[in-house]
């Protein structure tokens, strides 16, 4: 019996061969699409050109081109020349040109000796204190970070309180005020916790 079913099975093959493919026949692997992938790489090289070009543009020659002219020394003139036993003159500023002309931060006052305590200051400065209300203190390493909250405003080193009072720095447990020149420091976390 199975030298039946051999022959049967063999003569089936041979009519398929004769036979033309039909649709179901062309199984063939599919090819991978060349014509795809050689445009993604033309693409991701021009993508890298543009990219090289951008680059150096941005980081390239920043310098401006030559002119050609060199500088010029330039020797004071008899007329500019001061000579060194001129009095200074000075010129009064009205208050409305000094107010104008003030920034809003100004350096640290140069005090001498060490800052001491709020307590330590003479009874007469202590008197004239402006009345001041701490209720933000946001201590960091990095000075432009530093922040106090004094009356409501918010304040950085270096920042008029009043006209008179100058926000020294911005410590961990407090500030350092400068009042008319006395330097006193102000321990703000001692004083939240002794007042809740």
């Amino acid at each position: 019996m199975s030298y039946i079913l051999d022959a049967l099975n063999k003569s089936e093959q041979e009519r398929e061969r004769k036979q033309t493919p039909g649709l179901k026949s062309l199984r063939g692997e599919p090819s991978p699409n060349r014509f795809q992938l050689r445009h993604f790489l033309y693409l991701l090289a021009l993508l890298a050109i543009f990219n090289s070009i951008g680059v150096f543009i941005y980081f390239g020659n920043n310098s401006q081109p030559e002119t050609g002219i060199a500088p010029q020394a330039i020797s004071p003139s008899a007329d500019s020349l001061v000579p060194a036993n001129a009095a200074a003159v000075d010129t009064p500023m009205t208050s409305s040109s000094l107010t104008a002309a003030q920034p809003a931060r100004f350096p640290a006052p140069v005090t001498t000796g060490k800052t001491g305590d709020i307590n330590d200051l003479p009874a007469h400065v202590i008197r004239r204190l402006p009345e001041i209300q701490i209720t933000t203190h946001i201590f960091a390493s990095d000075t432009d970070l530093r922040m106090v909250n004094i009356n409501g405003v918010s304040r950085r080193e270096g920042d008029l309180v009043t006209n008179s009072l100058l926000l020294v720095e911005i410590t961990e447990d407090g500030v350092v005020m400068n009042f008319e020149g006395y330097a006193y420091a102000m321990n703000i976390l001692e004083d939240w916790q002794n007042n809740p």
